[in-house]
């Protein structure tokens, strides 16, 4: 691929962008033992990944955040917060702790394109034994 500094290069893009391989699940249809073997983010990242965000993608374009688990990126809220000043947002997210409560009553709800919150039943019993925890997070959206 050639990038170009033209203005019709900097058309704003839909990026599926994977911050990070960690996960707190250990679904049996995932990457066998993904979750044990995932570097953790450092805590500095945040800031390299705004940056790199600011470089390669045109103000405007939608960044999906994917992972693994992307709420278990550390600083999450603060870096969607930052990504929304030029970017919008989207995700997928197993809702497996309160770190999408924090990015709900940060965002704003304007500057986010879809939340892909995926159930997980299997896994979700086998830990929770009841899908309350997923149910009270996501009516929390």
């Amino acid at each position: 691929m050639i990038l170009s500094t033209s203005q019709e290069a900097q058309k704003a893009v839909d990026v599926d962008w994977q911050i990070t391989y960690s996960c707190n699940f250990d679904c049996v249809y995932c990457f066998p033992g993904a979750h044990r073997h995932a570097v953790q983010a450092k805590e500095d990242g945040k800031e390299s990944l705004i940056d790199a965000a600011m470089r390669i993608f045109p103000v405007g374009s939608v960044l999906h955040l994917t992972g693994g688990e992307p709420t278990l990126y550390p600083h999450f809220t603060q870096l969607c917060f930052e990504l929304t000043q030029e970017f919008t947002n989207g995700m997928n997210t197993n809702l497996s702790n309160d770190v999408m409560k924090e990015f709900a009553d940060t965002i704003d709800p304007t500057r986010v394109t879809v939340i892909h919150c995926a159930v997980h039943i299997e896994e979700r019993m086998r830990r929770e034994k009841s899908l309350d925890s997923f149910t009270r997070r996501f009516n929390y959206l």
